[in-house]
This record gives C-alpha cells, structure tokens and sequence, in this order.
C-alpha cells in the first residue's frame, strides 16, 4: 500500500466545514452528499451520530463501490438531549437563550468503510462547548444571519457565533464536524497511513478512456453530474462517445477528459476533477495538449460566465480568453430546457491554449 500511488477518501457529507478541514490537512478526496433518513429514536447523542454516519457511508458505498468512504454526522448534546439543525430562527433562538453560559457537548460520529474489502471503522467522540452570553442585539443580529439554521446545535466555532464562545475543552476540529486526530487511527485500523492520502507526497497515472473498463462509473459520473447531452458552442454531445484520458491511481479514477476532433481542433468537452488540489485537471489538459499538438490542433473548449473556479483555472494553466458566446444559454436551452429556468448562467466563454 506505501508504493507511491494516491489514494483518495469519498466524503459522504455535503458539509463545506468538513470538506474545508481534509483540504486544509491536504487529504484527497471526493465530495459525494449522501441522501439518507436522518430520524432516529430513543438514543442517547453519541449513538445517533453513530448510526447516522453509518447510514450515510453505506448509502454513498453502495453508489461507488471499491471506494473508501467516510460518513460523518454531528449533534449537540444538551442538558441530556440532542440538538441538530434548528428548524426555524424561532428555534435557534430558543436553543442560544438556555445555551448563554452553559456547557454542552458537540458530539460526532464517524464511519469508515473500505468499499473494496468490506472492513470497517468507526467511532463517536465528544468535545465540550462553553457558552459565553451575547447580547441581546449581538443575538438577535446572528440569528438574522441565518447561519445558525445550518449547523448542527445553531453555533460553529468559525462562523459568526465564534465570538459568543467562551471555550472548548477537546478537538476544535472536531466540533467543526470531523476528528482529523481520530480519521488517522481509522484510516490506521482498516490498514492505510495518513500519508497514502496527502497530495503533496503520492503520484498518480493519467491514461487513455477505455470504453469497456471505464464505462459504469463513467456513465455514472455524467449522469449524475451534468445529465445529457453536454452542450457546447459545438453543438450537443454525449461525452460517453467521445475518447478520453483519466487520471487514476490504485486502480480508482481521480478525474476524466473527454473530447473531440474537427476541422475547428481539438475541442475539450468534458474535464472533471473528481478529488481538489491534487493537480489531476491540470495533467489531463497536459495529456489533451500533447495529442493536439501531435495532430497540430488548437486545443480550445468552452465554459460559462458564473463558473469562476473553471474560468481561474484555464487561466492559470496557459489557457486564454478568445471569444464571448452572448446569450449562450438560449441556444444550450433549447437542448436542456431547465437552464433557462434555472438561470444560472447566460454567456459562454470559449478559452484556448496559449502558444509556446
């Protein structure tokens, strides 16, 4: 397992906190939101954030089988009751009212599963919270934030309410929702070193799509991300026709290009990394660039205005800005009628690779 290769978590959690403490650690990894029940009953708060993060790693394993997946789920325990998203301002603000100088515990409960074995690993660990007092109008102008209706408890240690907190005793992480201290002696029980997961250290393959090996989770991918067909200035495509490289490494897929070739070039139409900050978008346009070259090509493709993150990247690997494509979205609209009713995004940006 230590030969150079990368591997890569699938976090089951839509949780921006969690998704910012592995990127933060430099732990690879995939966000995948699990979409389970989370009622529960007659448990004490450390189990239910047990069970919960169990539910939520099973749910995601079944979809990606032979991936390693981690659930995790948080509650605050509160004069011995558990107390997760506030349901309305009202209810926040009943809940920081008897919270103002008092203690409660931040519980969270993880589970890991290693899809390619079955084994698993799991445990719920507490951090207690103390309370400072607000102010009225400090209290009334968080609530009106509305952050506290999105965290677990109405509070985060790095949001708004971290002013009104008078300490924590345990893990800060962990009340950010996930343990990074107890994700290494998990990752440790099921065979696996941090290390194994740190972009900065470990390497990874980048090799041409194949349509037979690559087709189920491929499919999967474009189905569930974007849906078809993918439009472009091009015309309508469903990139599963299309070649492709992926970069992969230990046999799971990091990230995939898909393109096509024309009179007009080499046009990328499809490029998801599926892990951050590992430089797989970046070794894949490498891989594209290089074949155009080889059948002297311009390498061009297409974006929309609000993707801002796509845009930065283009831009910081070698690629720029030729042609505005106003009011794209009446033509992309006309293939996908639900852009126009979602009104994301209006223009496209067509980019192409810089010369040397």
């Amino acid at each position: 397992m230590r030969d150079g290769r990368l591997l890569h978590l699938v976090l089951a959690s839509s949780s921006s906190g969690r998704h910012r403490l592995l990127s933060g650690a430099c732990i690879v990894h995939r966000v995948v939101p699990s979409r389970v029940d989370e009622r529960f009953e007659h448990l004490t708060t450390s189990s239910a954030v047990a069970l919960l993060a169990e539910r939520k790693a099973r749910q995601v394993e079944r979809r990606l089988p032979r991936e390693i997946v981690l659930g995790c789920d948080s509650l605050l325990e509160f004069e011995g009751r558990p107390y997760g998203k506030p349901k309305s301002r009202a209810q926040a603000a009943a809940l920081w009212e008897r919270l103002a100088g008092r203690e409660a515990t931040l519980w969270t409960g993880h589970f890991l599963i290693d899809g390619r074995t079955g084994r698993t690993a799991e445990r719920s660990v507490g951090t207690t919270v103390r309370f400072d007092r607000p102010s009225p109008g400090e209290l009334e102008a968080y609530l009106q934030s509305g952050e506290a209706e999105l965290l677990a408890g109405g509070f985060s240690i790095e949001g708004r309410a971290a002013p009104f907190l008078a300490g924590i005793d345990g893990e800060p992480a962990n009340v950010i929702g996930l343990s990074l201290s107890l994700l290494r002696q998990l990752l440790r029980e099921l065979g696996f070193e941090l290390e194994q997961f740190d972009w900065t250290k470990r390497s990874f393959e980048v090799r041409p799509l194949d349509a037979a090996s690559d087709r189920d989770w491929y499919s999967e991918l474009v189905e569930t991300e974007w849906g078809l067909p993918l439009v472009s200035t091009s015309g309508s495509h469903d990139p599963r026709d299309l070649p492709g490289y992926v970069a992969e490494s230990a046999g799971s897929p990091l990230g995939v290009l898909a393109y096509r070739v024309d009179g007009e070039g080499l046009e990328v139409v499809l490029l998801q990394s599926l892990v951050e900050r590992a430089g797989v978008g970046g070794r894949l346009l490498e891989a594209a660039a290089a074949l155009a070259g080889q059948l002297h090509k311009r390498l061009w493709l297409t974006t929309t205005d609000e993707n801002l993150r796509a845009i930065g990247f283009y831009l910081s690997h070698g690629m720029r800005l030729v042609r505005l494509h106003h009011d794209f979205v009446v033509v992309a609209g006309t293939a996908k009628p639900r852009l126009l009713e979602e009104g994301v995004f209006r223009d496209a940006l067509e980019f192409e690779l810089s010369g040397p």
